[in-house]
């Protein structure tokens, strides 16, 4: 047995080269509670960000789907939004809402939860959205979804893309157990610190080599005078 132990130690320290333990991983087990609000804002965010595509993305399924992934990665402007909102309980504890704050908060536990959340609709749904959008913007009346329709055809109606989804909105939020601790607090993304300003230059160090140069072209001078007497 410890024997054991002790390969199992040798394993841990095999370990030590990959990346460190997330200090502020997801809670997985809180995805289900906000699937259906997460879909919902993402269809908001998905219908602003397709005014800004140009016909390099909207003439191609695949580039689309690529869009689509970076909806979930709070890194790029795609995905920025989800830094902007809170997990919040609702009075009687029963549903968690997720509610926007006035700046761009550190991308922590709660942060995550709501990535993770935001993935699973786009896995769920990410061949049917990107064919959606590419029929709506390349179809007979060539026109983008609205945002009702996207709504709808991602998150809310029976057949959506998302339905089966676990926490979907077509099969009902499930409610929160009275049990599950309320998050921690929003926290705003701190201030980076400004650069440092740049080193002065030291007139004295500067005016050293050409005094030294001075003085080594003094005894040639000097020299050279001599010689012409």
């Amino acid at each position: 047995m410890g024997g054991m132990g002790g390969m199992g130690g040798m394993g841990g320290m095999g370990g030590m080269g990959g990346p460190p333990p997330d200090p502020f991983p997801a809670v997985k087990t809180d995805v289900k509670f906000i699937t259906c609000s997460t879909c919902k804002l993402l269809a908001k965010r998905l219908h602003s960000q397709m005014s800004k595509w140009d016909s390099k993305v909207t003439k191609s399924e695949e580039a689309m789907q690529a869009k689509l992934a970076d909806m979930c990665v709070v890194s790029s402007d795609e995905g920025s939004w989800i830094t902007e909102y809170d997990m919040v309980e609702s009075k009687d504890g029963k549903a968690i809402e997720l509610k926007r704050q006035n700046e761009a908060g550190a991308c922590e536990v709660e942060c995550k939860t709501i990535v993770e959340a935001c993935k699973m609709v786009v896995q769920e749904a990410e061949l049917e959205l990107a064919a959606g959008l590419y029929k709506s913007f390349n179809g007979k009346k060539k026109k983008p979804l609205d945002l009702k329709a996207l709504t709808s055809k991602l998150c809310t109606s029976d057949d959506a893309w998302a339905a089966n989804v676990e926490g979907g909105c077509a099969a009902g939020v499930p409610k929160v157990p009275k049990k599950r601790k309320a998050g921690p607090a929003f926290r705003p993304k701190p201030v980076p610190p400004p650069p440092p300003p740049p080193p002065e230059k030291d007139v004295g160090a500067e005016a050293a080599p050409q005094k030294d140069a001075e003085v080594a072209a003094a005894p040639k001078e000097n020299a050279e005078a001599n010689a012409e007497l």
